[in-house]
Formats: structure tokens, sequence, C-alpha cells
């Protein structure tokens, strides 16, 4: 399928994803989402595709509203011996609109083709958007619409993480799965460790993402956090190997790279449009963040500390350190993050998570496959709220296992582990009995949690009950309301939970999420 002799063959899991994308075309499908785990090689699927649609005559273009990815892109697009142009900001040495290939920036196509018309939208056969849970707003919106009224293209979105997207995209294509990466060689796999954590036991996910509003992090996100990365930093990552850092906002970001640099550890920022480097903080050029991030990947610059841009896209392969200094709400958001040091690279045979959010066991391990089949076309902060649920009813499977086991932390040296008293560590090994977390609190004590991280509820059977929770069925069904909801208001109007075997629960689940009028009778108690 390649034009290009050069490149290394497909991976299995690539080919299989091409091969049912085309499928589906045919069949005359023409909106596919196709997902993997960061680094199952979605760039050079997404040539493929573009090649395949030169070699019929077709024009295509590649969308990304992320600069660094757009340069990342490009140079993928050079090293592979294409020849293309580029619809971007910064880019006009590469503009060439003559070319059947594009890469295009989201905002600059928008901003230029659609509002101020400096230039002619690309009519496109097909259309590829990078990260499309990122571009749902209305700039993207309008370019799908006009590639699709007005050429009717088709259109393929490239993601980890495919949530929020089903009303885009018509099919889901898994092209790959953490395993089938692993076995690949294209991914690494993760130790993860929770030494000590922000407190969020009082602040809610909100949204449709289920994200922590930054507000509420800064209530009872501390200053003295510093101290409790540096120490486990060191500990897990005496090498220093190179390291990225994930903090709750710019302003944390800065201040986190300053203290690494007050301690003699060379740490810099970056962010969309600045960075802080050398002790100063300046507006760049891409030229210059690129020069960050070379440095990084020599190692030169031991800390990256960011908050978002890092999140997604970064081809930085030698990273073997991941600090996670924030808690993050969103599974979409945690994912993409810490799929940022999974890739494979010659110097690692392992790579290592850091995490003092808490969000190991709140999103579970980056080692698992994931269902996206089965969830995809449900709210993206549904498949949290699922796992979360499935720990706290401890739901058992049909063999009687549980289905979502709650992970396990080593009080002493704090990796993760599904498990057992027994720490999994070969240079621990600490026995306990009890779980135990180290919880940050907002005033920078450290206080150790004992016992299970959820709870079950209590819940209770009175004469009434079912008739109690028929009624609220009813009214709940009638103003279009999840069952989640309606057992929250259950609650709330009794002050005690049913339990939940009661007629007109759902037998799955899963339709605790779903609206209750939504769910037919075959699928309830």
């Amino acid at each position: 399928m390649s034009t290009a002799t050069s490149r290394p063959p497909l991976w299995p899991h690539q080919e299989r994803g091409i091969n049912e994308t085309i499928e589906l075309f045919e069949s005359g499908v023409d909106r596919v989402c196709i997902t993997g785990p960061t680094g199952s090689g979605k760039s050079r699927t997404a040539i493929e595709l573009m090649e395949w649609a030169l070699n019929r005559g077709m024009k295509s273009v590649f969308y990304t509203n992320r600069r660094l990815l757009l340069e990342q892109m490009a140079q993928v697009f050079k090293s592979s011996g294409l020849d293309f142009g580029v619809r971007a900001a910064g880019f006009d040495d590469l503009f060439n609109p003559h070319q059947p290939m594009q890469l295009a920036s989201t905002q600059t196509e928008h901003h230029r083709a659609y509002q101020r018309s400096t230039w002619k939208p690309f009519a496109a056969d097909l259309v590829l958007f990078d990260e499309p849970h990122l571009q749902k707003g209305k700039m993207s919106r309008d370019i799908i619409q006009h590639h699709t009224d007005e050429h009717s293209s088709r259109l393929v979105g490239f993601t980890a993480t495919p949530l929020g997207i089903s009303d885009v995209y018509e099919r889901l294509v898994v092209a790959g799965t953490v395993r089938e990466c692993r076995k690949t060689g294209s991914l690494l796999p993760c130790h993860v460790y929770g030494p000590s954590e922000i407190d969020t036991r009082y602040i809610q996910r909100v949204g449709d993402d289920g994200e922590f509003a930054y507000k509420d992090v800064k209530k009872i996100w501390t200053t003295q956090i510093f101290a409790h990365v540096v120490k486990s930093w060191r500990e897990l990552n005496p090498e220093q190997k190179p390291t990225v850092l994930f903090a709750p906002g710019v302003a944390e970001s800065v201040w986190f790279a300053q203290q690494f640099e007050s301690m003699g550890v060379k740490a810099a920022h970056i962010d969309g449009a600045d960075i802080y480097v050398d002790s100063e903080r300046r507006n760049t050029e891409r030229e210059e963040r690129a020069k960050v991030i070379e440095r990084v990947r020599n190692n030169e610059i031991k800390v990256l500390c960011n908050r978002f841009v890092c999140r997604e896209g970064i081809d930085l392969p030698e990273l073997a350190h991941c600090i996670l200094a924030t808690p993050i709400g969103s599974l979409v958001s945690y994912l993409q993050t810490v799929g940022r040091v999974l890739r494979n690279h010659p110097s690692l045979d392992h790579v290592v998570l850091q995490d003092h959010g808490g969000n190991w066991h709140r999103h579970g391990s980056p080692n698992i496959d994931r269902d996206w089949l089965s969830v995809w076309t449900m709210p993206a902060r549904v498949i949290t709220d699922l796992r979360l649920e499935r720990m706290r009813e401890r739901t058992v499977d049909d063999a009687g296992y549980l289905v979502e086991p709650e992970p396990i932390c080593c009080p002493r040296c704090g990796m993760a582990r599904t498990s057992g008293i027994k720490c999994v560590n070969p240079a621990c090994g600490y026995v306990s009995p009890l779980k135990v977390r180290h919880v940050l609190q907002a005033d920078g004590k450290l206080v150790d949690l004992t016992g299970d991280i959820f709870r079950p509820r209590r819940t209770a059977r009175k004469h009434d009950t079912e008739w109690k929770w028929e009624q609220c069925y009813f009214r709940c069904r009638a103003k279009s309301m999840t069952f989640r909801q309606a057992y929250g208001l259950f609650y709330y109007e009794n002050r005690y939970f049913p339990p939940r075997d009661l007629p007109r629960m759902p037998i799955n689940d899963l339709d605790w999420f779903r609206k209750v009028d939504r769910v037919g009778e075959e699928s309830l108690l």
C-alpha cells in the first residue's frame, strides 16, 4: 500500500485498522473513528490512508488543533518522502494549495478560509482529524460540515480515547490494544506508584467529561507537594532519566520548574505559546520550543513541566518517568497524559508513573486494555463513574470474581497492585494486611487513611421501599432522568439507599447510567 519502500512493515493492528476502515468506506460508511493506544502508530496509519486516497485520484487533508502536533506531523511527512502542503499560521513557507495532500491547523483554516476568505477551503475527498475528542467545537464542526456538504468527503478521526464523539462518527475501529502494542514492542510496561496523594474526597468531578474544576483543585492543592514529588522522584528515578510533570495549571507548572532549578535539577516549562527555561520565561516561536524538546530528548533538561500542552501527541519516546502532580477527573485526560511515557525506546525496559493525584485508583492502570466498543457511545465520564460504582458495590461477574477489584498501594514504596497483602515490587516485598494511603491535606499535613477507598453504601429494605422505588421510577422516567439520578433522588427523599435488586431496576450495571425511558422492560428486574 505504501509508496515509500524505506518504511518498515505495518504492525498487524495497523494493517487491521486500515483494512477495516477501507472496508467500511466501500460498504457506504463515511465517518469512521480509529482508536488505538498512544504509541500505536496513528501517524503511519494516517499516511497510509492518505496514500490510499492519492492512488485513487483523491485529495486528503489532516487537521490538528495543536501546534506541536502539526510540527511533528510535518516532520513525519518529510521523513516519509511525501510531497505536501501546510495550511497553518507560521508555516507560510510550506503553503502549497496545489498538493493533493495537506496538513492543516484547525484554527488557521477556519479563520482564513471560513471567516476572512484569505484562501479557499481545501476541496478534500478524505478528511482526517487528529484527536477528535479535542475538536468538538464550532470550528471543527463548520469544517466537517463544509467538507461533507460540498464535497461528500469521507471522515476519519484518530484518538486513543474515543469518547464523546459518537454523534460525529458512525463507526469505531479498534486498531490496536495495549496488549497488542506491547507484543509488537511499541509500548513498554508501566510501573505505577502512588507514594502520596492530594485529598480529593470533598471536591466533585463536573461536566460531561468528569474533570475537576481548576478552582476546586486550587482549594486543596498545596505547595508542600513539591517535597513529596522530589523525594519520590529521586527514589524512583535515581539516574534522573527524562521526566515529564503535569501540574494543575500554568502558574503551578512554572513554579515546579523553578523549584527543581533551585535544587540544581535542570527543568523547563512549556505551554502553547510560552516557555520557561534557563531561568527565563518568554513567548516563543516553534523553533525555540523544538529546542527545549530536543534538550529533554538529550537529557540535558531533566524535568519538563506543563499543564496540558504535552498531553496529546508530543513525540518523546525518551521519556522514562511521568509525574502527575495534580488530580485528573477525566479518563480522557488521564489516558492521554500517561500515554506520553508508554512509547518504547531502546534505552528503556519499563517506564514509571509517579501519581500524586489518586488517579491510579480513580481510573486504573495504564497497562490494561479497555473495551471501547461497548462504551464509546456513552458520555465520557460514564466509564470512570461505572468503574467507581463497581468498586463501591463490589460487583461480581458470573464466575463470582470482582469486576473491578479495588487496587492497593504499598504503604512503604508506593507501588500499586491489583490484590494481595505483599508488595509486588521486588525491591520492597513489604507485607501489610491493611490498605493504607498517604494523603496530603490542604494544610500540608500528611495523613494515613486505612481501609477501602470506596466504602459500600448503607442500604435498607423497609416495608414500603419497593413501592417508593416504583413511584420514583415512573417520575424519573417522565423527566428523562438516568437510573443513577433516580437512585440519588430516592436517597434525597428518604435518607437511605434501597437495595439494588428491586423490580424496575437495571439488570446490566451499565444501564444505571442510561436514561430511565431509554431502558426497556426486558432489561429490568
